[in-house]
C-alpha cells in the first residue's frame, strides 16, 4: 500500500456536493441529541423485510458517536465506530482536495484489495448477525 498526494487541476460541483453531504452528516451527529426510541427506524431493509439489516441502528449510533458515547453506539450497531471513522476520513480528504488543492489517493496491491474486501464482508456479516440475534434496540 502506498499513499500518494496529487495536485488537483480543478474541483467539480460533485466534490462540493459530497463535501457538503459529509459535513451535514458530521454536523448532525454532533448537534442532534442521541436517543433510544422503541419502534423508530429509518432502515429500508427492516421496513421492507421486517428483520434488521446490517446497517440498522447506524443513524442513532452516529448520533451517539458525535456526542462521544462509543459504548451506546456499539450497542446500536457494532460497526458504527468503523463507519464513523471512514466518514471522518472521507470528509478530511474532501476538505484537503477542495481547500488545499491536493488529492489523497491510497493505492492497494491486489492481495491488499482482496483482504480489504474480505474484511469488509466479514464485518458486515458479523454486524448483521449481531443485529439479528443480540441487538435489543433494532
Amino acid at each position: 500500500m502506498n499513499i500518494v498526494i496529487y495536485k488537483v487541476k480543478h474541483t467539480v460541483l460533485g466534490q462540493y456536493a459530497s463535501f457538503s453531504l459529509l459535513s451535514g452528516i458530521l454536523l448532525l451527529s454532533v448537534f442532534v441529541p442521541p436517543f433510544h426510541q422503541g419502534n423508530f427506524t429509518v432502515c429500508v431493509f427492516k421496513n421492507i423485510f421486517g428483520v434488521p439489516g446490517a446497517g440498522c441502528g447506524m443513524t442513532r449510533a452516529f448520533l451517539f458517536l458525535g456526542h462521544g458515547n462509543i459504548h451506546e453506539a456499539v450497542s446500536l450497531n457494532i460497526n458504527s465506530p468503523l463507519a464513523f471513522a471512514i466518514v471522518v476520513f472521507l470528509w478530511a480528504c474532501m476538505a484537503v482536495k477542495i481547500f488545499i488543492g491536493k488529492e489523497v489517493r491510497i493505492r492497494l496491491m491486489q492481495l491488499e484489495k482482496l483482504l480489504l474486501y474480505l474484511a469488509s464482508a466479514s464485518f458486515m456479516i458479523i454486524g448483521w448477525m449481531y443485529n439479528l440475534f443480540f441487538n435489543p434496540y433494532v
